[in-house]
């Protein structure tokens, strides 16, 4: 799975589709996990919650551009106000995420 996802960070049409399937079902499972802190976070006008570390992981690989094609593609399954929020992350500029995988 962790080459599954290291090619899939890198070129998300680089994977085949079964491949594509198990990118997109971890992806959806960070992002549903996160997209509930962030209500929960809206909601109780809490925001010092343990979603944080959460957030800036994924903050990281959504600059990749693997999963910046992968959301461009399936942000409808989300809120718009956490589509907003996420839309956010992906543009921020950061260093090369990948480079920390690379050995």
């Amino acid at each position: 799975m962790a080459d599954i996802f290291l090619r899939g960070l890198r070129d998300l049409a680089s994977l085949d589709e079964t491949q594509t399937l198990r990118f997109s079902v971890w992806m959806l499972n960070a992002l549903r996990h996160q997209e509930a802190i962030f209500n929960f976070e809206q909601e109780s006008g809490i925001h010092d919650f343990h979603g944080y570390s959460i957030e800036h992981t994924l903050r990281d690989i959504l600059r990749s551009p693997g999963a910046r094609a992968w959301w461009a593609s399936r942000r409808q399954r989300f809120s718009p106000t956490f589509r907003a929020e996420v839309d956010r992350w992906s543009a921020e500029d950061s260093p090369d995420v990948l480079q920390f995988y690379d050995s």
